[in-house]
């Protein structure tokens, strides 16, 4: 009985020694756990700044190319007027090339027209002239014959 005693005492002993350093072996390894997370804290806070900074990237990034966008739209809009502008210019040009080209045809028509006129003035500068020749020389004549007439006459 007293064996069996000394051999239940010692195996308290032994429990509680090893009780004792499972406690001291749980204690570091509570140490331990808690180092590690205040570890994964600071990482977890680390990372949750870089999220947050990654976002803001990411929005700015979305902001410029919003903006990049709608200036490639409103450029496009532009581009699109300036041509819509250019193809009613280009009718424009055309018509108004039709319209030379009609009254370069119509001033050919009127600057013959007045070349005919005026060989027909020319001629009738001509006729008038010989007309008036013609006249002084029937004056002259009639003159003559007048002179004639009174010289009989006498």
């Amino acid at each position: 009985e007293v064996m069996a005693r000394n051999q239940l005492l010692k195996s308290k002993k032994e429990f509680e020694e090893h009780l004792s350093l499972e406690r001291e072996r749980g204690d570091l390894l509570q140490k331990e756990l808690d180092k590690e997370s205040r570890k994964i804290g600071q990482l977890q806070r680390e990372l949750e700044h870089e999220v947050r900074q990654k976002q803001e990237v990411t929005r700015s990034s979305h902001d410029v190319d919003r903006n990049r966008r709608s200036e490639i739209d409103r450029a496009n809009k532009e581009n699109c007027q300036l041509r819509n502008r250019i193809g009613e210019l280009s009718e424009s040009l055309s018509t108004c090339k039709a319209d030379l080209e009609a009254s370069k045809a119509e001033n050919s028509r009127i600057l013959a027209k007045m070349k005919d006129l005026s060989h027909t003035l020319d001629d009738c500068e001509n006729e008038l002239k010989k007309a008036a020749q013609y006249s002084s020389s029937l004056s002259a004549k009639v003159a003559r014959l007048e002179s004639q007439v009174e010289d009989q006459d006498m």
